[in-house]
């Protein structure tokens, strides 16, 4: 269900690489000094004296599990897309060079901290040892070696494919400029050791990315002398963890809806080819002009582009629409973000993962590193804390950021950020509690302590929600039906598959749940099934299957997307009748009934395995689903990974984690699909930073190659 609305979503934080050069800078590392220890799920643990040596570790395991995901990235990266998948490869491979992100990068790669480097060095001798060793594996040709600017690079240029820049672009190219967006969702919440019956500070981290592929998270421990010691997950491919937590802390990120892009259409002179009026001067576009390589059919074609620049930045001429077809500059819009401003984000991850309080932790947000992403945080000291993080435009707020600015004029060229400071935050909160579930950032704790009096306080130009969705709603009926949460408590809520007894989402849906059989015969059993519905996506429910066919059918005809689920659904009763009159044929054509238990519709699926698939769109209990074949769906994002942490003062006492399919992506490996079953039967397993545990019950204790 819903799988258009996540098209070119979920470059979620750092991958790596483009442009390799084979000289590092650095020693080489040896791999005797590194330790693999891999657990009876398959997870790495990964032990070595410095942070270089982990990360050369890091990238070696996870090349061991992934290659093949992790390549998808490297070529990304490397502006290679086109000559691996064609046409749908060269979008990303235009977005690549039009921003400039090689450029950016040489730019400013002298100002990296020298720890970083090093540590970037080693990831990058580890990735480049695999594949050196394993050459039947590489997809393309000169992928390999890869160098820290390569890593950088792709840093960059998933910071402006996260902040959505490639929709104002198809917009300025089909000739017109649509400001609808889309996005992903995850669930975070933090309790503080007096809302627990434990007494510990709890976090549960739960993103919502696709469940396997290139865009999958993997889940490593890393673990070295000099203060590393970190377990969770990363991307495929990421140097190194982007959410989980350390020895005396832990976070987790959602998405968030702040405003990253601009597009401004420039004023050109009515006679001059490429002059551009500003601040009442004629100024001329820079012309660039690159070469993208396509593979069609067998051949590499190479395809001319042509860009320009503008003082504002990026700037493409779009299709002429019939208003503006005959005048003779044409439509010329640019582009401005803080997204090819940066290529820190691995660095931010790096310093993130090493912090030790909350004060540390601040302190690396302030560098504004990290393009956008709720946080949500716990520490050992029973602090708890929520961030509305962004590197977001300090604009002049009498213009409408929403739409087209004018491009004439210095008063929309923005050249300063937001302080990070000045963000919506809650820490510590009197009730205990802090959460995101892609909702409002008004509405993150209870209503004594939010920030819903605060509106005026944040310009509208940041970008901020301001509803609910069902899996916000639901959390707050759970989260104040008691005082006190135990461990299983708390996994409940986060396992929890029901809809809130009621949601603005949820009223937009009584003339569905309202449908009259007398009216509509031909559908009055199906009908029957949706009214008696409990709201529950567990695996013996037909209504949970009936409803998600009636909304596929809606969300597709609509294309609407998941702030529909704050937004709701507004069409009329003879839509709805449509909709339910589909899902009623998609069932006696495959299953030859109208009661078909959600558990025989929906399914996890890896390889020739299928298993029941509890929960559903926009539940806490997160599963948005696909067609997949004989009439049944396939979960294709939701419940990635499941980390639950519970802090006492001397640090992390219980962490429990769970992932879709297996540690490896290896169809032979044993790990492959061996945590399938405790996925469906929400089944966490036990995870340690000691490394002396770990040693005592590993599985295989290796060194890299």
């Amino acid at each position: 269900m819903f799988q258009k609305i996540f098209l070119f979503l979920f470059v979620f934080s750092g991958i790596i690489i483009n442009n390799a050069q084979s000289q590092s800078p650095f020693p080489p590392i040896n791999p005797q000094n590194i330790t693999i220890v891999r657990d009876s799920f398959g997870v790495p643990h990964i032990f070595a004296k410095t942070d270089a040596e982990v990360a050369y570790g890091l990238a070696y395991a996870n090349s061991e599990d992934a290659f093949a995901y992790m390549q998808e990235m490297i070529i990304m990266g490397k502006g290679m897309a086109g000559r691996l998948h064609g046409k749908d490869g060269a979008g990303k491979d235009f977005i690549f060079h039009l921003l400039g992100i090689k450029k950016l990068v040489n730019e400013n790669y002298d100002s990296l901290p020298a720890p970083f480097l090093k540590y970037l060095d080693g990831y990058c001798q580890g990735v480049n040892s695999y594949a050196q060793l394993h050459k039947k594996e590489v997809l393309l040709k000169n992928v390999f070696p890869v160098s820290h600017r390569d890593v950088l690079q792709t840093y960059a240029l998933t910071a402006c494919l996260i902040s959505w820049v490639h929709f104002q672009l198809k917009e300025i190219l089909n000739g017109g400029y649509d400001s609808s967006e889309m996005n992903w969702g995850s669930n975070a919440f933090a309790l503080k050791a007096n809302r627990t019956i434990e007494g510990k500070t709890s976090l549960v981290i739960n993103p919502h990315v696709p469940l396997d592929g290139p865009f999958s998270l993997y889940e490593a421990h890393i673990c070295s002398e000099e203060g590393l010691n970190f377990t969770g997950a990363l991307q495929q491919g990421s140097i190194s963890p982007l959410l989980g937590n350390n020895e005396n802390l832990g976070w987790a990120m959602t998405y968030n809806l702040l405003d990253l892009v601009d597009t401004y259409k420039l004023k050109m002179h009515p006679e001059k080819k490429n002059l551009y009026e500003f601040d009442g001067n004629w100024l001329t576009l820079k012309k660039n002009v690159f070469w993208l390589k396509v593979k069609i059919g067998k051949f590499i074609v190479p395809v001319r582009k042509v860009s320009f620049q503008s003082v504002y930045g990026a700037t493409l001429k779009s299709k002429p629409n019939k208003k503006e077809a005959n005048k003779p500059g044409g439509s010329f819009y640019s582009i401005r973000m803080p997204g090819n401003m940066t290529f820190r984000m691995p660095q931010h991850f790096y310093e993130l993962c090493k912090t030790k309080n909350l004060e540390e932790f601040k302190s690396v947000f302030k560098k504004q590193m990290l393009i956008r992403f709720n946080i949500v945080y716990a520490d050992r000291f029973d602090n708890i804390f929520y961030l509305c993080n962004g590197i977001i435009p300090d604009r002049d707020t009498t213009y409408n950021w929403e739409g087209v600015v004018p491009g004439n004029t210095s008063k929309t060229l923005w050249k300063k950020f937001i302080p990070m400071e000045n963000l919506p935050q809650v820490e510590n909160p009197e009730c205990g509690f802090v959460c995101s579930m892609n909702h409002s950032e008004f509405n993150v704790t209870c209503k004594k302590n939010n920030l819903v009096n605060n509106y005026a306080k944040y310009p509208k130009t940041i970008g901020l929600r301001y509803g609910n969705n069902n899996r916000s709603t639901r959390f707050m009926e759970l989260i104040n039906q008691k005082d006190k949460f135990s461990l299983s408590d708390i996994k409940r809520i986060k396992f929890d598959h029901q809809f809130p007894d009621s949601s603005y989402f949820l009223s937009t849906l009584k003339p569905l749940l309202e449908l009259d059989t007398l009216k509509y015969p031909h559908i009055s059993k199906s009908i029957s099934i949706l009214k008696n519905w409990d709201k529950k996506a567990n695996p013996e429910s037909p209504g949970a299957t009936m409803a998600a066919l009636t909304l596929d059918y809606i969300f597709k005809k609509k294309n609407y997307w998941v702030e529909n689920f704050i937004n709701g659904v507004h069409v009329d009763e003879s839509m709805f009748a449509l909709a339910l009159d589909s899902a009623q044929k998609h069932l006696l054509k495959y299953f030859g009934k109208l009661n078909v238990p959600l558990g025989d519709f929906q399914k996890l699926v890896r390889g020739n395995i299928e298993m029941p698939l509890p929960g559903y769109s926009d539940m806490l209990l997160a599963n948005y689903i696909e067609s997949y074949k004989d009439g049944k769906y396939k979960g294709f994002i939701g419940d990635s990974y499941t980390h639950i942490v519970q802090f006492s003062g001397n640090g992390p006492e219980t962490i429990e984690t769970l992932v879709p399919f297996g540690s490896s992506a290896k169809p032979g490996s044993s790990h492959y699909s061996d945590q399938m079953q405790n996925f469906v039967d929400h089944k966490t397993k036990k995870m340690t930073l000691n490394k002396e545990e770990i040693m005592k019950n590993a599985e295989r204790i290796y060194h890299p190659q």
